[in-house]
């Protein structure tokens, strides 16, 4: 056979002559076609027949996966009445029973501390109410003085504080938000606070400082935000040394409340976990502190953290700008 360019030819001698056949391109082309496309069909079918079974096999293979993320979260989130099914799969199996042992072994624990909270918390709410009416009373006596009178309002003030950081932690205890958040002038929760501690570090001798130059405005739980304040303010009054410095400000990317002191910087990140004094001083109680100031911040929408970069013993609260420049 010879193969021409629009076809192709064959020739044979026979008696009596040459014998020549030939068949055109097209035809060719088209034989083939017809061959091929049945073939070319079918694979793309089984192509598509085989994406289909896989999606729908993974689809369901993941299923089981996808519903024990959710509930994860769920049990993370404080909630131990799982209703975990078992699973075809053996390893979605073994996780949902490793999420039941655990959902069991978590819920009454749990439990306790918040019944014991609320006990805590209403233990101590009446005594504080008993101690306020009674402050209160003395306060409207004709012959109080009007220099008791106005330490008896001081106290009055710090009685309400108490019982609204009461009200916090049992909140916090709970998993609860804490106070809805408002817009407040960090620059000014720290001066509130120069003022708060002023007496007490003037009898320790020494001095509270406010870096505060311009308005720092955010959209926070201010309860929240002051009690981180005050925490690290006593926490640089019982370990630190020196003067203590509050300052606020508005860092562009963020809003930033720190409290340093003089002391060394030989403590580490540590001192935010429970049971770290942080200092090598005092017992392991006051620690807590730290924990719960931290804590705070979280809910407040924020980071506590430890500058380590600075000389001196320096604490940092991290804050969220608001979404819009407050007027």
């Amino acid at each position: 056979p010879v193969a021409e360019e629009d076809g192709i030819d064959v020739s044979r001698d026979v008696p009596g002559g040459r014998l020549v056949v030939g068949v055109s391109g097209d035809t060719v082309s088209g034989e083939v076609r017809e061959a091929i496309s049945p073939l070319v069909l079918l694979g793309l079918v089984l192509a598509l027949v085989s994406a289909l079974l896989g999606f729908v096999l993974a689809r369901r293979l993941a299923r089981p996966f996808q519903q024990l993320a959710g509930h994860s979260r769920e049990l993370g989130h404080g909630r131990f009445d799982l209703d975990i099914p078992e699973y075809a799969v053996p390893e979605a199996d073994a996780i949902g029973a490793a999420l039941r042992q655990a959902s069991a072994q978590l819920e009454d624990p749990v439990r306790r501390e918040r019944e014991f909270a609320v006990n805590a918390s209403h233990q101590l709410r009446t005594p504080i109410t008993a101690l306020r009416l009674s402050l209160e009373d003395l306060a409207l006596w004709p012959e109080t003085a009007p220099a008791v009178r106005e330490e008896l309002e001081h106290g009055l003030g710090e009685l309400d504080r108490l019982g609204a950081a009461i009200g916090q932690l049992l909140d916090l205890a709970r998993g609860r938000r804490l106070d809805a958040q408002q817009q407040v002038d960090l620059s000014s929760l720290a001066a509130a606070a120069a003022l708060r501690w002023s007496r007490r570090l003037a009898e320790d001798q020494r001095e509270l400082v406010v870096d505060a130059p311009a308005p720092a405005r955010a959209r926070v739980p201010s309860v929240a935000v002051e009690q981180v304040i005050d925490v690290l303010v006593d926490n640089a009054r019982r370990h630190g040394r020196g003067t203590i410095t509050v300052g606020a400000r508005d860092a562009g990317t963020h809003l930033e409340v720190t409290v340093a002191d003089e002391g060394s910087t030989e403590i580490g990140t540590e001192v935010f976990q429970r049971g770290d004094t942080g200092r090598g001083e005092g017992p392991q109680g006051e620690s807590i502190g730290l924990a719960v100031a931290n804590e705070l911040a979280e809910v407040a929408g924020g980071h506590l953290s430890l500058d380590e970069s600075s000389p001196t013993t320096r604490f940092v609260l991290w804050l969220p700008r608001p979404d819009e420049r407050l007027s």
